[in-house]
């Protein structure tokens, strides 16, 4: 599940901890991944925006297209890659009927972590890849528990956006049914972050149709 909000979007804070909530619950734990993407608007000075702009904006454009920048709204959802709505009941919703549907392909992810660098093996083994001729394996690396506020509800955000490797359009890769493929990366910690709160969200998505086959998550 991936969600558009931002520190200073009054909406946004009601909805973020309504889905906060659901994802509590074991199955929402065990068997889904969120990213929160910050954004520039209702006003540009959320940090955590700043902070992760490089890879927040052109994201943004990309899930909102073909929509135009001037019609975009937070909070907004997408699970699975479909677009949702700005409700949280409804990313609910979405993500329980995305549970019961097969996956694409599985992921398996190994992260090892020193004083400067997380190391992570990506293993991906394609279901019904070969279908695809345009799939991106997406690496993420979020983080929650971040106490900040910019004049919303929200005092402490979850799973917020840090960086994308290798950038915001993701890995090209091809996968037939069947075949294992191993990716590596390597993800220096920066200042900023607290690295005891860091997670690992991997995703392999159809650049041009925009859903993600499978998806995987990992503490760091």
């Amino acid at each position: 599940t991936e969600l558009i909000t931002s520190s200073n979007c009054a909406p946004c804070g009601l909805q973020n901890e309504t889905w906060q909530n659901a994802t509590k619950s074991p199955q929402f734990a065990a068997r889904t991944a969120t990213i929160r993407y910050h954004v520039w608007w209702p006003r540009p000075t959320d940090l955590l925006w700043k902070q992760s702009q490089e890879w927040s904006r052109p994201r943004t454009l990309y899930l909102f297209s073909p929509i135009p920048e001037n019609e975009y709204a937070a909070p907004k959802g997408w699970v699975g890659g479909q677009m949702i709505s700005q409700k949280a009941t409804e990313w609910i919703a979405a993500a329980n009927n995305d549970m019961a549907e097969a996956a694409g392909a599985k992921i398996e992810l190994a992260p090892t972590r020193d004083a400067s660098a997380i190391t992570m093996t990506i293993t991906v083994k394609g279901i019904s890849t070969s279908a695809y001729g345009d799939l991106r394996l997406h690496t993420v690396v979020t983080e929650s528990d971040i106490e900040y506020n910019d004049g919303n509800s929200e005092f402490i955000h979850f799973n917020v956006m840090r960086r994308m490797y290798p950038d915001s359009q993701g890995e090209q890769v091809s996968i037939v049914n069947g075949q294992t493929v191993q990716f590596q990366r390597v993800m220096p910690i920066e200042a900023h972050w607290n690295p005891e709160k860091l997670d690992v969200v991997v995703f392999l998505q159809s650049a041009s149709s925009k859903e993600i086959l499978q998806a995987a998550k990992a503490k760091l």
